[in-house]
């Protein structure tokens, strides 16, 4: 009885581990359609987003607010949660709490 157990709860935990390394594997790719300069743009952007979000937190928000004016005309519903994050961030760090909440996701 013990012993079957164990085979299951092994089985259980093989199973966990394999799906989340195939998880890991499967990373999000870019949409096909995008120019590879269109989403160099957009990650500088985002690049630019995080570096200024404490050194000059309104040029951070205009850099965020550009890359997700992108990310929706391209399509590219992978980069938004991370944008919609940084926008969080900085409206969190400008003190607009409100707006900021509305950005986390």
């Amino acid at each position: 009885m013990i012993l079957k157990k164990i085979y299951i709860l092994t089985f259980i935990i093989y199973l966990f581990v394999s799906s989340s390394t195939t998880f890991a594997d499967s990373k999000l790719e870019p949409s096909p359609t995008i120019s590879n300069s269109s989403l160099d743009k957009i990650n500088n952007l985002l690049d630019s987003c995080w570096v200024y979000r404490t050194k000059n937190p309104t040029l951070s928000l205009e850099f965020g607010q550009n890359a997700l004016t992108l990310i929706d005309e391209n399509k590219l519903i992978e980069l938004k949660p991370k944008t919609l994050n940084y926008l969080g961030v900085v409206h969190r760090k400008l003190g607009n709490l409100e707006q900021s909440y509305n950005y986390y996701i």
